[in-house]
């Protein structure tokens, strides 16, 4: 059993779409996590294209084997288009071009049996979430669609069930929002879940990570900065599951 991890960010930077911290968030996750790995991938800036991530992402999911554990980071721009009258959320890449995700969901899909998969979304439409303003850090920011670039692409009649995966996602919790939210030094749900793996490291299960971030007088989301409630998708099972466990 081993690790394998791949994270993907960009900061949009001299554009008008500029982040301030996602590559912080990338980074520093790596530095926390490559002990523990098989094989550590950083896809930053320019290489974080649409070309380039759907390569990398085959890549990464090869090296996985039954019983090995996959950890994937997004941290970047993310949007929502309807097609055919449905609305889909998409990653935004360093190109502006747009991963839907029926089609990374079909990516993912494509790995050998009985891996496990965990996905932070640190991206707005990821189940929830943008990026603060360069200089006004607590303020969420979007990206129009309009500055996307658009392709056809045909969603499925039923989106695929992804097996084995644990999937952390940055909510506001306001009605109709999907925002998460920069600090300026690291997005918010990026240090939030940095702190909680800090605490207990590879004894972390999967669940607990999730409760110490946002339940509890303790918790760490939401807060002034950030008022975002992250959200957690996994079976019970994946929940109770350890990093160490994987090694």
């Amino acid at each position: 059993m081993s690790i394998h991890s791949l994270y993907v960010a960009s900061n949009f930077t001299d554009t008008m779409n500029e982040l301030p911290d996602c590559l912080l968030d990338a980074r520093r996750w790596n530095k926390l996590l490559k002990p523990f790995c098989a094989s550590s991938t950083l896809l930053l800036g320019k290489r974080a294209s649409r070309e380039g991530i759907l390569k990398a992402g085959k890549k990464w999911l090869e090296r996985l084997e039954p019983s090995d554990l996959g950890i994937l980071l997004f941290s970047q721009h993310g949007t929502q288009e309807k097609i055919n009258g449905q609305p889909h959320e998409a990653i935004v890449c360093d190109d502006l071009e747009l991963i839907y995700d029926f089609e990374s969901d079909d990516l993912l899909s494509h790995r050998a049996k009985r891996t496990t998969v965990a996905i932070l979304g640190d991206v707005c439409y990821f189940g929830g979430m943008p990026r603060g303003f360069k200089h006004n850090p607590s303020k969420p920011k979007t990206i129009p669609l309009r500055r996307c670039k658009s392709h056809k692409a045909i969603p499925p009649a039923k989106m695929k069930a992804l097996r084995n995966a644990i999937v952390y996602a940055g909510a506001s919790g306001l009605p109709g929002d999907e925002y998460s939210y920069s600090t300026g030094h690291g997005g918010a749900m990026s240090l939030a879940m940095q702190q909680a793996f800090g605490e207990r490291g590879m004894d972390a299960t999967f669940g607990w990570l999730h409760r110490r971030v946002t339940i509890g007088k303790n918790r760490l989301l939401p807060s002034d900065e950030a008022p975002q409630h992250p959200t957690i998708t996994a079976s019970a099972d994946n929940l109770r599951r350890t990093l160490k466990s994987f090694t």
